[in-house]
């Protein structure tokens, strides 16, 4: 998911009856993602076909990075955050360069919530697959009397508890899973990209969501 190019809302939270809200300013979509492209930049051949990849799943948030002096192009998408989107897919193009020379990546698309402008920097929602988890898996497991609770992180990586005698449990046991989670996403990279990733919070997760009596 995180610097792999293979991955991986404009509503508020949706309450959970009964419930402890968190995190009530993280909204929530399952929608399928637009795609805004700069429209004064040309792809070179290599470029289209990573491009085509990037788009076959709308899969908010991601972004699409072109590098402008060779035929070099990286994308991350499913996202929670897309200012994290946005940097991991510069630093993935970064990587990615056969001549060594940093610094010639830009960004050539971004991938978003349908209805949110695609010109935003900086946004956190739920990632399009965690949403999808949030909404589905997460709320039908939760017991009546018991705790649950919902992790984030601002890549792709998401984790989930229930059924624990307290809140503090099932927070520590979410985020147990969410950060696991994230740190395998970050096994399949190089040292250089492992080091980024960490040092920029995407092996970090946040509590999202605290379900109790």
């Amino acid at each position: 998911m995180i610097l792999s190019p293979k991955h991986l809302t404009l509503a508020t939270v949706l309450a959970l009856a009964p419930a402890l809200p968190v995190m009530a300013d993280t909204p929530i979509s399952t929608a399928k993602a637009t795609i805004g492209k700069d429209p004064a930049a040309t792809l070179l051949p290599i470029q289209k076909r990573i491009f085509t990849d990037f788009r076959s799943e709308r899969s908010h948030f991601g972004a699409y990075a072109r590098n402008i002096a060779e035929d070099t192009s990286y994308w991350v998408r499913n996202f929670s955050d897309l200012g994290k989107a946005r940097a991991a897919a510069l630093k993935g193009c970064d990587v990615l360069s056969t001549s060594g020379v940093k610094g010639k990546c830009t960004i050539y698309a971004v991938m978003v919530p349908k209805g949110m402008d695609v010109s935003t920097t900086n946004a956190r929602q739920l990632g399009r697959e965690a949403a999808q988890v949030f909404t589905g898996s997460y709320r039908s497991k939760q017991v009546e009397g018991r705790y649950g609770a919902f992790a984030s992180s601002p890549s792709s990586a998401y984790g989930t508890s229930w059924n624990w005698p307290n809140a503090a449990e099932a927070r520590a046991t979410a985020l147990a899973y969410c950060e696991a989670n994230a740190l395998i996403d970050l096994a399949s990279l190089n040292i250089e990209g492992r080091t980024w990733a960490k040092r920029n919070g995407l092996a970090t997760c946040d509590i999202v969501d605290v379900f109790g009596p």
